[in-house]
């Protein structure tokens, strides 16, 4: 008898920091209720740059003008920022809405896992007042910070008495940035579509919040960690990269395709997706089809799998190559699917998983 159990892990699905209300994607029955499997990839974004440093030099004094000659009131240029941003500043964000922040944000609320990630890998951790139920990095920065609910149950009762400056929300939270904008607080959307746009939108909260030096000091780091790995991998041909299969999800199973951050993510760490061909990002992927690609390595980010697997409790699991060979993994969620600087770990661990003999 099969006695692989699934517990419920509702909770992922906020952590991802990927919502929407699309109908298509399926639901999930999580024991009481059902949670909607559902990420949006949309956006747009428009970086706010352009800045001219005015240096005034000493002189002599100027002549006073005869007295009868009235005087102009001297005219002041708008002086840049401490951190090079010039206020007010119009952005787009990933809804396609135009903001306009009117000065840098001393008050913020993260409503957002990923965006509670970059705000602190950003330095200005300690500007953020309040954040979502599911924000759990890093951990030290965030024990005296409150928390404000999360996509279905946000707290405006909380979120109004902490007077923010600006919320930074994300994809799908159409009903609460509308909300927000009842009560006269300023949102800002963030929903990066690709990995590439997960570095325009730290740039883009490094202007936000008048630190664009540290955003593009960031951001030069992970690129250098993503081209750390691929280099790595590079000379392994195509023929000899493992096949992986990703469980996004244990029941219904489900997958990832090829153009997710977690795609990506294999893709650059060496691996060949076994649902490249899949259409969809996030889909269901049946038992018989996995058996029939009979993927080399699994990766999981579900440790109740692992234990099932582990115990051979897995039914109609126990002939997968992967599974004789003891090539399942578990990944951290957190830093496979959170569109924030901590991604590059994931890649990290996935190439460590994929290929352990290059970390030797």
């Amino acid at each position: 008898m099969n006695s692989y159990r699934f517990r419920p892990q509702t909770h992922l699905l906020e952590e991802m920091g990927l919502f929407c209300s699309e109908p298509w994607l399926p639901s999930i029955d999580a024991t009481e209720g059902m949670v909607m499997f559902v990420m949006r990839r949309r956006w747009g974004l428009l970086l706010a740059l352009l800045i001219i440093l005015m240096a005034f030099g000493g002189c002599a004094p100027a002549e006073s003008p005869p007295e009868d000659v009235p005087q102009e009131a001297p005219q002041e240029d708008a002086a840049p920022e401490p951190g090079g941003i010039t206020y007010p500043l119009e952005i787009t964000d990933d809804a396609g809405r135009t903001v306009v922040i009117p000065e840098e944000p001393q008050r913020v609320i993260s409503f957002a896992p990923s965006n509670t990630e970059i705000l602190f890998s950003l330095g200005v951790g300690d500007r953020v007042v309040a954040v979502d139920d599911f924000s759990t990095w890093p951990p030290d920065g965030l024990e005296d910070v409150p928390n404000i609910g999360g996509v279905v149950n946000p707290n405006y009762e909380v979120i109004t008495d902490l007077e923010p400056d600006l919320v930074f929300s994300i994809g799908g939270t159409d009903e609460f940035v509308a909300r927000l904008e009842e009560l006269n607080i300023q949102a800002v959307v963030l929903q990066p579509a690709d990995f590439d746009d997960i570095y325009d939108t730290i740039l883009l909260t490094g202007d936000i919040m008048n630190v664009p030096d540290i955003a593009a000091s960031v951001v030069a780091d992970m690129r250098a960690e993503v081209e750390r790995v691929a280099s790595m991998v590079a000379d392994i041909p195509e023929s000899d990269r493992p096949t992986v299969f990703f469980e996004v999800w244990p029941d219904p199973l489900m997958t990832t395709g090829p153009d997710t951050f977690i795609g990506f993510l294999v893709r650059t760490a060496g691996g060949r997706l076994i649902s490249e061909d899949v259409d969809g990002d996030w889909v269901e992927f049946s038992l018989e089809t996995l058996v029939d690609r009979d993927p080399e390595i699994i990766v999981t980010t579900f440790e109740d799998t692992v234990d099932a697997l582990d115990r051979g409790n897995r039914a109609g699991w126990g002939g997968i190559h992967a599974v004789e060979t003891g090539e399942y993994h578990m990944v951290d969620v957190e830093v496979v699917t959170h569109p924030s600087p901590r991604i590059v770990e994931g890649l990290d661990a996935l190439a460590r998983i994929l290929h352990p003999d290059l970390f030797e």
